[in-house]
């Protein structure tokens, strides 16, 4: 596990624990699909406040429309005497019929989507698997998000208009996006954590976030995630905030991201953010292969690990200039908009050796198997013969 150090915080204790505990309706009966209800839908119907759907294993081709407190939890064989979300994929699956998969909405709701795969959804809004707003209070755990598309924001979820979400343990993959958030979008107020997720190979067609979007006075906790392979046309291949937000960046691998302008692995327009402790990989940005901090805010990069990220490491345009400590920078390219080497050492972190930087995971391909997944090149050189390309690079 990654050593997470604290740090000054930017959010209030208190809003720190709501994150933490997103409420979970009481505890109630629990209705079984099929049995008590041929599909979900019928379970969702017959439910009462503070009930939980269970869900056997199969594909259900249905929309839900969630107005009340709900658990509802997937991966159940088909007597319900044993539950495995992997061994028994249990799928909801929107045909891609202009709506999204699942929609829950209304102050006062509380939701808990666990163990489900969400696919095909299709909508010219927001949340093209998942939609969560108005109020509602949600928990994603356990998650396979995938292969859904929304016109605005959030292709795989979008949780907006001062709901609080907590998305933790999901896989978000392969979903697309025109404007922000191509796996998932934080929008309008929402209060969000977001933890332990994968984030792979999602889309954003038009302009910032290509795994995970935060827009307009929201406040994050991102955690622990794995970010790859993921694009935005404009800004933020992995990760993007856009005005207003305060959030944490802690903990997280961002690998092999690509942006087609500013910022490839993060980026941030107006915000108080704290990037700390992230280890940036391969990262790819015509201007910024690493962090973007633009305008206004305020921001802190303290103790993040960048390895050859395309162009500059950092670039900063307009307002304060940002707090830099500790930084361990190799094969990236000096830093544009303030001093090139500021808060950063230009060294070898020697990522073939798991003992040698405790912020690598055991499994993390960072730390490489022999000479080709190793990075030997120094600090703006180019790379070894047998070093594996930028993502940007690939033929």
């Amino acid at each position: 596990m990654m050593n997470i150090h604290r740090f000054p915080r930017l959010i209030s204790l208190s809003l720190f624990l709501s994150f933490l505990a997103a409420a979970v309706p009481a505890s109630g009966r629990t209705l079984r699909v099929p049995g008590d209800a041929p599909d979900v839908a019928g379970g969702v119907s017959l439910a009462a406040e503070g009930d939980t759907v269970a869900v056997a294993e199969g594909v259900y081709r249905e929309n839900l429309i969630i107005e009340k407190s709900l658990v509802l939890t997937g991966g159940w064989d088909r007597d319900f005497s044993g539950r495995d979300p992997v061994r028994r994929p249990t799928v909801l699956d929107g045909l891609g019929v202009e709506k999204s998969v699942v929609v829950a909405r209304g102050e006062g709701v509380s939701f808990v989507l666990d163990g489900f795969t969400v696919r095909n959804g299709w909508v010219d809004g927001n949340g093209g698997g998942v939609s969560i707003h108005n109020g509602v209070e949600a928990v994603l755990r356990g998650n396979r998000i995938v292969d859904n598309y929304a016109r605005y924001h959030g292709g795989g979820v979008c949780a907006a208009n001062k709901c609080s979400l907590t998305a933790e343990a999901n896989i978000f993959e392969n979903n697309s996006v025109v404007f922000h958030g191509g796996g998932l979008c934080l929008l309008d107020r929402t209060r969000g954590t977001v933890r332990g997720n994968l984030f792979r190979g999602n889309r954003v067609i038009s302009d910032s976030g290509g795994g995970l979007a935060v827009l307009r006075k929201c406040a994050a906790e991102v955690i622990g995630n794995r970010f790859e392979e993921n694009r935005a046309m404009k800004r933020g291949g992995a990760v993007s905030f856009l005005q207003s937000n305060e959030a944490r960046v802690r903990g997280n691998l961002a690998i092999g991201n690509d942006c087609g302008d500013m910022g490839g692995a993060l980026y941030s327009w107006k915000n108080d953010v704290l990037f700390e402790r992230n280890t940036l990989v391969r990262n790819y940005g015509p201007l910024t292969g690493g962090i973007r901090i633009d305008n206004r805010g305020s921001a802190r990069l303290v103790r993040n690990l960048l390895v050859r990220s395309a162009g500059a490491w950092l670039f900063v345009d307009g307002g304060s200039e940002p707090v830099s400590e500790g930084n361990v920078l190799h094969a990236c390219g000096p830093a544009e908009g303030v001093e090139p080497w500021a808060g950063a050492r230009r060294e070898d972190p020697l990522l073939c050796d798991e003992a040698t930087d405790p912020r690598l995971r055991p499994a993390s391909p960072v730390r490489g198997e022999g000479a080709a997944g190793c990075y030997t090149a120094l600090c703006g050189e180019e790379p070894a013969a047998d070093e594996p390309p930028l993502f940007g690079e690939r033929r």
